[in-house]
């Protein structure tokens, strides 16, 4: 197997429990999940442990910007190439009230851009969200979508 031969330390788990219990122990840098794990499916497994994956995931994305500029073989544009695509963005998350709605009592934004909220005038969200599956049989929402 290539990862194998290339000396990368491949970690398995049998169960959706014995996972949540590796990832709270090892920094991993790639976590593979089944579709249909022992327990629970892997969808299931990243939403109940996104926060542990998501702090990670962080981890190794600033090990990587720190380290890009001491790679002194590779051209200055490549390095600045890989910063932007790594990226790094600084926020908040605003968990907004919705009133008037039996179903959503809230939905959560991220923004790089906490000044500009004291201008938006509206919330849109993609046809694709969870929150849309509220409207599902909704024709108006069908004729939109």
């Amino acid at each position: 197997m290539y990862l194998n031969e290339n000396n990368f330390l491949i970690t398995t788990a049998n169960s959706a429990e014995e996972a949540k219990e590796k990832i709270s122990i090892i920094k991993f840098d790639l976590i593979v999940l089944d579709i249909m794990m022992p327990g629970k499916s892997g969808l299931e497994f990243t939403t109940e442990n996104k926060e542990k994956i998501i702090s990670t995931i962080s981890t190794i994305s600033n090990e990587l910007l720190e380290n890009l500029d001491g790679l002194e073989k590779w051209p200055n544009k490549v390095k600045v190439m890989q910063k932007n695509w790594i990226g790094k963005s600084f926020g908040c998350e605003i968990d907004f009230k919705i009133e008037g709605s039996e179903k959503v009592k809230s939905i959560k934004c991220y923004t790089t851009r906490p000044d500009t909220l004291f201008g938006f005038s509206f919330l849109a969200l993609s046809v694709d969200h969870p929150i849309s599956n509220y409207y599902k049989n909704d024709k108006k929402f069908l004729k939109f979508k």
